[in-house]
């Protein structure tokens, strides 16, 4: 099994900011991360950090994992709520090493954008067959 490690908040951070996440206010203890669907910004990918507010390292060592979940907003109704999953990543268990960590996160990263990519061409399909209507 590999050795777990301190990722320290800041590497973690930068990488989500350099991958068109932001911050969002998020009830709890823990840094929640945001980024629209670049298409149709009602599908959200939303990362529970596992750094507590304000700390400078992601919480202790086998405490929790990384989460990643795509969720859909069907209107603005909806954009302070949690919306309705449509994508959970498996977990991203901070072992072995920081890159190795931060690499595992832009993956799951980017399985939760290629799920939202099928979603908005399933909605693209569903609105051509109806006219042009959302369906």
């Amino acid at each position: 099994m590999a050795r777990a490690v301190e990722v320290p908040a800041q590497a973690l951070r930068e990488t989500l900011l350099g991958m068109g996440f932001v911050s969002v206010p998020a009830p709890g203890f823990e840094e929640v991360f945001e980024r629209s669907h670049d298409k149709d910004r009602r599908y959200v990918i939303r990362v529970f950090s596992t750094i507590s507010k304000g700390a400078e390292s992601a919480r202790a060592i086998g405490e929790d994992a990384i989460r990643i979940v795509a969720v859909y907003r069907p209107s603005p109704i909806f954009e302070a709520t949690r919306g309705v999953a449509v994508f959970k990543g498996k977990r991203v268990f901070r072992a072995g090493s920081v890159e190795g960590v931060l690499e595992r996160l832009r993956e799951r990263c980017r399985e939760a954008y290629v799920r939202c990519n099928e979603c908005v061409r399933e909605d693209q399909a569903k609105t051509a067959r109806s006219g042009g209507r959302a369906a």
